[in-house]
C-alpha cells in the first residue's frame, strides 16, 4: 500500500499525517510515530511510504485548525446565519 506522509509543526508538537492518496489514514504526534507505524502495518500489511507536502490538502487544513482559522470561519458562518434569520 502506497502511503503519503507529511509532518507539520504545531504549538503542541510535530504532527505526522498519513494519507492513502484519497483519505486520511492516520494522524498522530511524532512522539508516537512507532506506535502509528505498527497500527498501519497491522491494517495494511505491506507499506510503501512517500514523503510529500500537504497530501490532499490535509496538512494545510490541520494547520488552519491549529491557527484558529477553522474556528473563526465557523463563528463567522454562525453570525451570518443568525443575521439572516433576523432580517
Amino acid at each position: 500500500m502506497k502511503l503519503l506522509v507529511d509532518k507539520i509543526s504545531s504549538e503542541i508538537g510535530t504532527i505526522v499525517i498519513v494519507s492513502d492518496g484519497e483519505k486520511l489514514c492516520s494522524l498522530d504526534f511524532v512522539d508516537y510515530e512507532q506506535r502509528m507505524l505498527k497500527l498501519l502495518q497491522r491494517r495494511y500489511r505491506s507499506l510503501n511510504f512517500h514523503n510529500v507536502k500537504n497530501p490532499q490538502g490535509f496538512s494545510s487544513r490541520i494547520q488552519a485548525y491549529f491557527e484558529g482559522d477553522v474556528l473563526r470561519k465557523a463563528a463567522s458562518l454562525r453570525q451570518r446565519s443568525a443575521n439572516a434569520s433576523t432580517h
